[in-house]
């Protein structure tokens, strides 16, 4: 045989080979989501008896009924917002607070008038429609954030100028938006809220620095510490990404499809009207897609108590699974691969952020020991979530700093990440501290 006639042999060996490793593909394909299309009906029983949202209406933010609605009063303060330089201006101020911080408050002023009269409305609505699942739009957030700054820094000016009512007044705003933000069903809510919340504290503990030495003052604080809002609902936000996964399955195609989701594609217009809001979906894939996404779903919450457990647990267990996920062959899992996200670090920001109530409140108790005795306490009562046990303090005869270990779960003495990290080191410690630490 010729040389030629090798040649062609050999392509048409690779040709048939490829042929035979597509068709196993296709075939593969075929029997995986047929499987599971199978399966959707059991999967949507055992989800539903768990009590998993299955129906916009099921995850609509639940507020109180009749209570007094924020939302007006809210969107008018975010649209009464500077532009442009001045939240930068706002986050320098916060860093060295001082009377140069007056002036970068001045933008603001329209925007936290209409916020402390909106403080005492517990419920927003945006009016979202949750069917858009993946492209819902929280435009809000952004300026809520920058807001919660602004509230903040306001709220340390008035402790500076001895004028605590005005100063919780404004704490309080900025707790507010905190608990209007995780009032929403997703894992960015949540962390809005986390995130917020924690700008509120920082402003709390500069308001004892400047209430320092005043043990009536001091307690003022101290007691708006103690009345903190609930916890966030970290079980509430992972309900919202359970029926992500619903509404995407059912839509799918009109999402634009895998790479669109995926970050490869055209991102689509969604038209609402055209929005499959009930049932279960059509196509061998997509109902294929459903049923792996109701069977991890309903697996997590049975595993961790209807996610009741804590949410470092919970976290950790999730995690477990979309490790699980990555290692399944099957290509019914591939939707979960990019709908189901790490959740480690939602639930350890959680904890985190009692962490940070609870440095605050052992730091408001330092103050006061130190003002009824002029002697720092060599320890506080109040207990570090990450470890169950008393947090750290430490005193040099001229101040004190009250600490967590943070997430890392490792005592750095008491030095903030900015400050070890100067020294080529990480740490993750919480620290309150008097004097304040320079930025």
């Amino acid at each position: 045989m010729r040389t030629g006639g090798w040649a062609w042999l050999a392509v048409g060996g690779a040709l048939f080979l490829g042929s035979c490793v597509y068709v196993g593909k296709v075939a593969m394909s075929y029997y995986d989501f047929g499987a599971a299309a199978k399966d959707l009906p059991a999967a949507v029983g055992s989800y539903r008896a768990a009590g998993l949202p299955f129906f916009a209406s099921e995850v609509a933010p639940a507020r109180p009924p009749g209570a007094k609605d924020a939302t007006p009063l809210l969107k008018a303060a975010l649209a009464a917002m500077p532009k442009g330089k001045a939240e930068g201006a706002v986050a320098v101020a916060l860093k060295t607070p001082g009377p140069s911080a007056d002036a970068a408050l001045v933008p603001y002023a329209r925007s936290l008038t209409l916020l402390e009269a909106a403080r005492a409305r517990p419920k927003v609505d945006f009016r979202r429609d949750w069917d858009l699942g993946p492209y819902v739009l929280l435009p809000e957030y952004a300026q809520m954030k920058a807001l919660t700054k602004a509230a903040s820094l306001a709220a340390i000016r008035a402790a500076q100028k001895g004028d605590d009512a005005a100063a919780i007044r404004s704490l309080d705003a900025a707790r507010q938006i905190a608990v209007w933000a995780g009032q929403e069903p997703t894992l960015v809510s949540l962390l809005v809220r986390l995130s917020s919340e924690a700008i509120a504290l920082n402003g709390a503990e500069r308001c004892l620095v400047a209430a320092a030495g005043r043990p009536e003052r001091i307690a003022r604080y101290a007691r708006w510490l103690t009345a903190a809002p609930r916890p966030p609902d970290f079980g509430y936000a992972l309900r919202g990404e359970a029926w992500l996964g619903v509404v995407t399955s059912r839509n799918l195609d009109l999402f634009g499809g895998m790479e669109a989701l995926a970050g490869t594609g055209k991102v689509p217009t969604v038209d609402p009207a055209r929005l499959k809001r009930e049932g279960l979906p059509d196509g061998r894939r997509e109902r294929g897609f459903m049923t792996r996404h109701l069977q991890l779903w309903t697996e997590a919450f049975r595993d961790t108590d209807g996610f009741r457990q804590s949410p470092r647990n919970v976290s950790r267990r999730l995690d477990a699974i979309s490790v699980r996920i990555e290692k399944e062959r099957g290509l019914s899992y591939i939707l979960e691969r990019i709908l189901f996200p790490v959740f480690s670090q939602a639930g350890e920001a959680v904890t985190t952020l009692d962490a940070r109530r609870a440095v605050q409140s052992g730091f408001a108790e330092a103050l006061t020991t130190h003002a009824l005795t002029h002697r720092w306490p060599a320890r506080v009562s109040a207990i570090d979530p990450f470890t169950l046990r008393p947090l750290h303090v430490r005193t040099d005869g001229k101040g004190v700093r009250v600490w967590s270990v943070g997430r890392d779960l490792k005592d750095d003495g008491g030095f903030l990440k900015r400050e070890l990290s100067k020294r080529g080191a990480k740490g993750e410690d919480l620290v309150a501290a008097f004097p304040p630490i320079a930025p």
